[in-house]
C-alpha cells in the first residue's frame, strides 16, 4: 500500500476479529494517548467509550472531539491566552465556529470535517430531547431509509472515504482485499451491525489524524517565521550550488 502515514489508522476490520468489538489486548495509538494527556484525560478515556450507553457515548465523544479541536486551534495560533475564546465557539458552525477556522486553515480535510459535523448533529439530537437519554443507536438506525443509512455509514467513515477518493487516480494503490474493505456496502454493513462501534472507529481515525496535525502546524509556523524574517533568502544566498549553478551536467 502506498499511502504514507506513521500513525495507526484503522480501516474496516483491521486488527478486529469481529466488526463490533476490539480485542482485549488492543493498544490505542500513541498519538491518541498523547492527545488525551494534553487534554488532562486518562489514557484509556477514548477506549472505554465503547463501554458507555449510547447516549453517554455520543455526548462524551463529542466533548472529546471538541476539546481536541480547541487544542489544535490554540496550538496553530500559538496564543494560549485565546483558548477560552476558542473554547466558547460552537464546534460545527460553518460560518464562525471552530470548524470554520479549521477549514480556512486547512487543518482537516473534507471527510473528517463531515464526521465532526455529523457527530454534532447526533449530539444535538440527543441533548435537546430528554426522551433520548434512554435511546439506542440501533433504534435510530431501524427507522432510517436506505439513503439515510448510507449517509450515516459514509459520514462516520472518514478514513475509508478519504482512501476511496484518492484511489480514483491513475495508480493502483490498493489490493483487492483493501478495495473490498472500502466498498460502500461494507461500510453500510458495519454501520447497521453496530452503529456505536462504527462511529467509534471513525472517531479513532479522526483523533489519529488530529494528533498528526501538531507537527504539521509546527512546520507551518516555522515556515512562516523563516519567510517573514527573510532567512530563506539568506540560505539561498549562502548556497554555493545556487550561486555557481549546477555544473554536474
Amino acid at each position: 500500500m502506498l499511502i504514507p502515514h506513521h500513525r495507526q489508522y484503522l480501516a474496516v476490520g483491521r486488527n478486529f476479529k469481529q466488526l463490533h468489538m476490539i480485542p482485549d489486548d488492543f493498544s490505542i495509538d500513541g498519538g491518541i494517548i498523547e492527545l488525551q494527556t494534553k487534554l488532562n484525560l486518562p489514557e484509556d478515556f477514548f477506549k472505554k467509550l465503547l463501554q458507555e450507553d449510547d447516549w453517554s457515548f455520543i455526548i462524551k465523544l463529542h466533548a472529546l472531539v471538541e476539546a481536541a479541536c480547541t487544542d489544535i486551534l490554540t496550538h496553530r495560533f500559538d496564543e494560549p491566552n485565546i483558548r477560552k475564546v476558542i473554547s466558547r465557539l460552537e464546534l460545527s458552525n460553518k460560518s464562525f465556529g471552530k470548524l470554520a477556522f479549521i477549514k480556512e486553515l486547512e487543518l482537516i480535510n473534507e471527510e473528517y470535517r463531515r464526521f465532526i459535523s455529523s457527530l454534532s448533529e447526533w449530539r444535538n439530537n440527543f441533548v435537546h430531547n430528554v426522551q433520548n437519554c434512554g435511546a439506542t443507536l440501533p433504534s435510530f438506525i431501524s427507522t432510517m431509509s436506505n439513503e439515510q443509512i448510507k449517509k450515516f455509514a459514509l459520514d462516520f467513515s472518514p478514513y475509508e472515504v478519504m482512501l476511496k477518493r484518492i484511489s480514483k487516480g491513475p495508480m493502483e494503490l490498493f489490493d483487492e482485499k483493501k478495495k473490498k474493505q472500502l466498498e460502500t456496502n461494507t461500510l453500510i454493513k458495519r454501520a447497521k451491525e453496530n452503529p456505536k462501534f462504527h462511529i467509534w472507529l471513525g472517531g479513532y481515525n479522526l483523533l489519529v489524524y488530529l494528533a498528526d496535525k501538531y507537527s504539521y502546524t509546527d512546520y507551518l509556523k516555522y515556515d512562516k517565521a523563516m519567510t517573514l524574517t527573510g532567512l530563506y533568502d539568506e540560505d539561498d544566498e549562502n548556497d554555493p550550488d545556487l550561486e555557481n549553478g549546477d555544473e554536474s551536467d
